[in-house]
């Protein structure tokens, strides 16, 4: 029998204080795993194919969904790195489906993850700067799963996706732990997981589990035993040290600073060694749910909310611009029924992740979304025309962006100067051309856009003394 909502909500208040103590009182090590049949819930259509989820007298899947901080996927060995980056989440990629051509709906994370999590452009979900909330009429992934019963947990890593935000609604437990560092993070996200599986084996009840790491984010500074790549004569042909970077950017920005091909060279470096050592955690979060026996009843999905800039377009970091380097992000899908070892090139967004997740547990596709179910995609080959919108800005409001991208096209518009930007992405992957002054494609796509997307409806958000430090520490004030 459905739980009456209030009591949901004060559950979700004593779950957050439960989970802690789940913390201390819980080994890790492992848990009795007994047979039980998984309870009740809608299956795929008959027109969905087996491959829509799992064979419905199981019940609905599990989900678990990672995300990974300002992760670029030309950086992971399974997209075509030279460097070995990323052996853990390669293994992963090979057991399921690989998007090549995934983009994110901006350039940072509050609006990246709200897309993430309702399906939705940053214009409709409303989360466009550090003071809005996301609007109450964006309904998120978790609020459509607790409809179904499901039991939803987070562990989550930064201010940008607190609860504050209204990424919680829908959630039984949502912890943001401030204090804590990698290896606490990673037991935060390893005794959820153990809470999920274990209520799932004991009252047959499905689970959504979202698992947000930031280590990858600036500033960089990997482990010793993971900081290990090292561009010849760039480790003492720069100073920098992967720290500092946001003051770094405003002397750029100022026109004070160069960088040299050693600077940048130094910086890639360090990134790099902080996706090896994030590969470290993804294996042991892969081995963990293999060890629990959840790999036939759950859909596990990687991916990011944005990329990062190392000099391309001649800045650093994130949420100034909508090239490439920021938007793309990868997106990889294992489950049951699940292809292996597919890649997928059609263009795909983060927007897809929530009506793709809703259809493999079986639920019913709502209406009105910006993403649609990638289901078809691995299935059919399906490669729908998409013209997918864009935003992004500094977390106060400036520096504000927006723009349409297409399967072979991209343009952006300063909101600023009212500079155009114009890309054949196809003949011009590294946007070094802009077409905008004569192409009449530029006229057309803008015509597409929304322009005012900084509206009312959101809700308003304080953030506190302590959080603003987080972010001054991030590199985002």
């Amino acid at each position: 029998m459905k739980m009456p909502k209030m009591l949901r909500r004060a559950r979700r208040w004593q779950g957050r204080w439960g989970l802690i103590c789940w913390l201390l009182l819980v080994p890790l090590g492992g848990c009795a795993v007994g047979g039980c049949a998984p309870g009740g819930g809608s299956g795929p259509s008959p027109e969905e194919g087996p491959e829509a989820a799992a064979d419905s007298r199981q019940g609905p899947l599990n989900v678990v969904l990672i995300s990974i901080d300002t992760l670029r996927p030309d950086h992971l060995s399974c997209y075509g790195y030279s460097r070995s980056t990323s052996p853990y989440i390669d293994q992963f990629a090979a057991t399921g489906v690989l998007f090549e051509e995934t983009v994110s709906t901006t350039a940072w994370t509050l609006p990246g993850h709200a897309s993430m999590l309702s399906g939705l452009s940053p214009r409709r979900h409303g989360a466009l700067r550090r003071d809005l909330a996301i609007r109450p009429s964006a309904k998120l992934l978790a609020e459509y799963l607790d409809e179904l019963g499901y039991f939803s947990t987070a562990v989550v890593d930064a201010p940008f996706v607190q609860a504050s935000y209204g990424f919680d609604r829908g959630f039984d437990h949502y912890l943001w732990d401030k204090e804590a560092g990698r290896y606490q993070h990673q037991q935060s996200v390893l005794a959820a997981l153990q809470q999920a599986h274990d209520l799932y084996r004991k009252e047959a009840r499905p689970f959504f589990a979202f698992f947000h790491y930031m280590s990858v984010h600036s500033p960089y500074r990997p482990e010793p035993e993971f900081d290990v790549f090292r561009t010849p004569g760039a480790e003492e042909g720069s100073s920098l040290d992967g720290r500092n970077l946001s003051r770094l950017r405003k002397k750029l920005e100022a026109g004070e600073i160069t960088l040299s091909p050693l600077d940048v060279a130094r910086l890639v470096d360090l990134y790099d060694g902080e996706i090896l050592s994030m590969d470290e955690r993804m294996g042991e979060l892969f081995r963990r749910i293999q060890e629990l026996d959840l790999e036939e009843s759950t859909v596990v999905v990687l991916t990011a909310d944005h990329g990062e800039e190392f000099y391309e377009h001649g800045n650093i970091l994130h949420n100034r611009t909508l090239y490439e380097e920021v938007l793309r992000v990868p997106l990889i899908v294992r489950g049951p029924g699940i292809p292996a070892e597919r890649r997928v090139t059609a263009l795909t967004s983060l927007v897809d992740v929530t009506p793709t997740l809703l259809q493999l547990v079986g639920a019913p596709s709502p209406s009105g979304l910006d993403g649609i179910s990638l289901v078809r995609f691995w299935r059919d080959d399906a490669r729908p025309r998409r013209e997918l919108e864009l935003a992004t800005s500094a977390p106060d409001g400036s520096h504000a962006k927006i723009g349409m991208r297409t399967a072979g096209e991209k343009l952006q518009i300063d909101r600023e100067n009212s500079l155009r930007e114009l890309y054949d992405l196809i003949e011009d992957p590294g946007e070094t051309k802009n077409l905008a002054p004569e192409d009449p494609r530029t006229q057309e796509l803008e015509d597409l856009l929304v322009k005012e997307i900084w509206s009312e409806g959101s809700g308003e958000v304080e953030l506190s003394s302590e959080d603003e430090e987080i972010l001054r520490s991030l590199g985002y004030l």
